[in-house]
């Protein structure tokens, strides 16, 4: 986990991140659910949802630190969950039959 999300994924999410995935904006002000696996302190989370107040979002994270350090406090968008190491009896796990 980056000490400060701040100054890694949150800088590039606008002018770099999002843009790479067709449609992704214009899906994110209309209203989407969006999951983020592994969301640290939930900081690119409550950014998003700054900015896409339609949608909802979801994180994953499996370090009690970080979860212990949380700064989701007035989103009511937002929702992090802790991880459990045993993921593959909850998702899908490509290549897995």
């Amino acid at each position: 986990m980056a000490d400060d999300s701040g100054q890694t994924v949150i800088a590039a999410l606008d002018d770099h991140i999002l843009p790479l995935i067709g449609n992704l904006i214009p899906s994110l002000e209309a209203g989407i659910r969006v999951l983020d696996i592994g969301c640290g302190r939930g900081r690119a989370l409550c950014h998003l949802a700054s900015r896409f107040p339609n949608s909802d979002f979801v994180g994953y994270e499996l370090s009690d630190e970080a979860l212990d350090m949380l700064e989701i406090a007035g989103f009511n968008k937002v929702a992090v969950h802790q991880l459990d190491h045993d993921i593959q009896n909850n998702f899908y796990v490509m290549g897995k039959t």
